[in-house]
């Protein structure tokens, strides 16, 4: 009979119970990384969920203005993509003659300056815009999967932590 199994009365081959010492310390890894990670993912997620959510309070009855690129600064120039900063020059009277685009990363690419495009502009957010797109649901699916992500690595964290501390259960082997 090998060496790591136990002969109960009346059973045999019995593997036996498994003591917090020698669990692997490759699996408390992954307990701290799902209670630290976890939270912070599900945090960040949450922050653009709720960003998302105030802008589309500020501009849903927003009108549709035409504009001009006024401005439109890029983080790959060459390719113009990922804007980093843009401004708009309203076509409407009634408000200010330049505006910043709120959330430029989220804008449409390829736009250089003097392309006309469209922009809802509110008086609820004096001195800014957004593109239509930008307030679509579709800018949701990335935060939203942070937060389930970080929120199920926590919860899954948790109950593993809180199994490690029970034990093991009696009369089950």
């Amino acid at each position: 009979m090998p060496h790591d199994l136990v002969t109960v009365e009346g059973w045999t081959d019995v593997p036996p119970l498994r003591s917090s010492a020698t669990r692997s310390p490759l699996g408390s890894r992954r307990l701290l990384v799902a209670l630290v990670v976890g939270p912070l993912l599900a945090a960040l997620g949450l922050a653009f969920v709720l960003h998302h959510v105030v802008l589309w309070r500020d501009f849903r009855g927003a009108a549709r203005v035409p504009a001009v690129i006024t401005d439109a600064e890029y983080v790959k120039p060459e390719l113009l993509q990922d804007p980093s900063r843009m401004r708009v020059s309203l076509a409407g009277d009634g408000g200010p003659d330049e505006v910043v685009i709120d959330r430029p990363g989220s804008a449409p690419g390829r736009l250089r300056d003097g392309d006309r495009v469209v922009v809802l502009y509110s008086a609820a957010r004096p001195g800014h815009a957004v593109f239509p797109q930008q307030l679509g649901m579709g800018e949701l699916v990335l935060p939203v999967g942070f937060v389930a992500i970080g929120l199920s690595a926590t919860v899954s964290g948790g109950l593993s932590l809180l199994g490690r501390h029970r034990g093991p259960r009696r009369g089950r082997v």
